[in-house]
């Protein structure tokens, strides 16, 4: 993923959004507190297969104020993190294309115009994605779990904002539960590679993929794009590695780790027997 939190810093400070101490001369939360935040481009508009794809570039502006805050912004990029006031307001309209003119757009099309009225504490993405009622792009919030993890745990997330109905997740093969639009799953596992699967009814979606999780990291997978039958634009998992420390003696983090296991498995595995407790 391509990294520009320098440049997006910058452009918040001289919105009045963020100083060099990372508080908000207007709107900062008590005590001057700050929010990670994470970018997630998921408007799957131009039916890309994988992250890595690139195109569907979009402009994301604060309100009409130049510089843009992200002026190539590719489906699938996800950039951070950007400190930001907790509690603060965030004006955001995004263009399609590369390189638009936040003050004088012109003929561009406006694909979303949303004001985040209140950024919550800690560590949060915004997705940029499509709001299966209404199908309406959308910016939607989710908070990231970086609580500390157990030495030689690492934790995996799975999120859904796909458009499409409930799904159905599957780790090593067993359920680990279902999710609807905007829920997400997670639990702290020993690291290895474990085998990934989402189900929309009887049809897999996305996998069986081999995910690794490492110590010491979230390995967070989003899962965007429509479902096969609702256009032409093909479910995509896009994985964030979300850094995450190590908690110490005494310490329990927030999600419980199954028992261990030292055999990475593969897709065509069987079940295991031990299955990951996922907590929503």
């Amino acid at each position: 993923m391509r990294k520009i939190v320098p440049l997006l810093i910058a452009v918040l400070a001289a919105a009045g959004l963020v100083t060099v101490t990372g508080i908000s001369p207007v709107s900062a939360g008590a005590g001057g507190a700050t929010t990670d935040v994470y970018a997630v481009h998921g408007l799957n508009l131009g039916g890309q297969t994988a992250q890595a794809d690139g195109g569907t570039n979009v402009t994301v502006c604060a309100g009409d104020t130049n510089p843009a805050l992200i002026a190539d912004f590719e489906f699938g990029d996800i950039i951070g993190p950007v400190p930001v006031p907790t509690g603060s307001s965030l004006p955001l309209k995004v263009y399609a294309g590369a390189g638009v003119d936040c003050e004088a757009p012109g003929g561009a099309t406006l694909l979303i115009d949303q004001t985040l009225a209140s950024v919550p504490a800690g560590t949060v993405a915004v997705i940029a994605t499509v709001d299966p009622p209404s199908q309406v792009l959308v910016l939607e919030t989710l908070a990231l779990d970086a609580a500390c993890a157990d030495a030689g745990n690492g934790r995996l997330t799975g999120a859904h904002f796909a458009n499409a109905g409930s799904v159905d997740v599957l780790v090593n093969g067993g359920a680990a539960g279902s999710l609807v639009y905007g829920e997400d799953l997670t639990a702290d596992l020993p690291a290895a590679t474990y085998s990934v699967q989402v189900d929309l009814g009887a049809t897999p979606i996305v996998g069986p993929a081999n995910i690794p999780v490492t110590a010491g990291n979230n390995t967070i997978v989003y899962v965007v794009g429509n479902q096969e039958t609702e256009g032409n634009t093909p479910v995509v998992p896009l994985i964030q590695n979300l850094a995450i420390p190590t908690c110490e003696a005494g310490v329990s983090p927030t999600t419980t780790p199954p028992p261990p296991t030292t055999t990475p498995p593969t897709p065509a595995a069987a079940p295991v027997a031990a299955q990951p407790t996922f907590t929503g």
